[in-house]
């Protein structure tokens, strides 16, 4: 399998108690001893996720920005969230490769996102009964306080509660 691209997350945690719709931003991003490539995220769970852009073309290695949106904050385990690239001859082919019968998995570069909520994840990690009112209090005051994202917020968290 070749190395084309970097993410510069691979674990999303969404704040699901936020007010809208839960995000995450993801940076992409070519490997210098790659051609240009074309990438395209793809998900078991369509309604769930916006991912904007979905789909593109890397030139150079210069980062682009990925906004990944939980819609309706409804997250389930069984979600999986992973990113697709390939390298390409021109950016006229970018446009085709996805539907070319001929392209193998061995051809491309596939990663797989870990994805997590904030909730779920302290919930788990600390082994707290759903029905304990001091847990909740704890947690939202937690998730209150907190202004990190991603793993930043969990190892946040978990230095809070251990």
């Amino acid at each position: 399998m070749p190395r084309l691209i970097m993410l510069d997350q691979t674990y999303i945690i969404f704040d699901v108690d936020c007010i809208g719709n839960a995000s995450e931003v993801v940076n992409i991003r070519r490997l210098s001893r790659a051609g240009i490539v074309a990438f395209r995220f793809q998900t078991n769970v369509p309604t769930r996720y916006i991912v904007k852009p979905c789909s593109g073309v890397l030139e150079n290695t210069n980062p682009v920005r990925v906004n990944i949106v939980l819609y309706g904050n409804r997250y389930n385990p069984n979600h999986m969230l992973l990113v697709q690239a390939v390298e390409v001859r021109s950016k006229e082919e970018a446009k085709t490769v996805w539907q070319d019968p001929n392209l193998e998995c061995r051809d491309m570069q596939t990663i797989r996102l870990k994805l997590g909520t904030t909730v779920l994840g302290v919930d788990r990690a600390l082994g707290f009964d759903d029905n304990s009112k001091k847990t909740d209090a704890s947690i939202s005051q937690a998730l209150f306080l907190s202004r990190k994202k991603g793993k930043a917020k969990v190892q946040e968290l978990e230095g809070m509660f251990l």
